[in-house]
């Protein structure tokens, strides 16, 4: 039977967001949704919410350290009732993920149409995306 550490040390974790200036190759909600079911996996639940921050900012990347430590939020104390795991979150959240202009993202929505050949389970399961991405 496997022991908790040995269970945590056989886990990778996940690819950093940023690890060079430029986009990134993941949109923030997909990366940050890893991360969770990483610290869920390695115990973390049980964990302060200082050490999730370092784990955190260690995990995300060199470039996305260095533009946390920049923005002028990061600084700032928690608000009340919100941990400082949590205010580093929406702190990078705020900034990595962009706003959805609706009406755009309405009209792409309504011009996709089925293409020649496209079986219609592809042809859903795109749409169905494109819609719940931005959600």
């Amino acid at each position: 039977m496997a022991t908790s550490s040995s269970v945590t040390s056989a886990l990778s974790q996940p690819p950093p967001f940023l690890q060079e200036a430029g986009e990134p190759a993941i949109l923030w909600k997909q990366w940050f949704s890893c991360f969770e079911n990483y610290i869920l996996a390695i115990g973390g639940e049980e964990f302060t919410a200082e050490r999730k921050k370092a784990i955190l900012l260690h995990c995300i990347g060199v470039e996305a350290q260095r533009v946390y430590s920049t923005l002028p939020q990061s600084g700032e104390s928690p608000a009340e009732g919100s941990s400082t795991y949590e205010h580093a979150a929406k702190v990078l959240k705020s900034h990595f993920q962009p706003s959805v202009n609706v009406v755009a993202e309405r009209y792409m929505f309504r011009q996709r149409t089925q293409r020649p050949g496209e079986c219609m389970d592809n042809f859903i399961s795109v749409h169905t995306k494109r819609t719940c991405k931005n959600m």
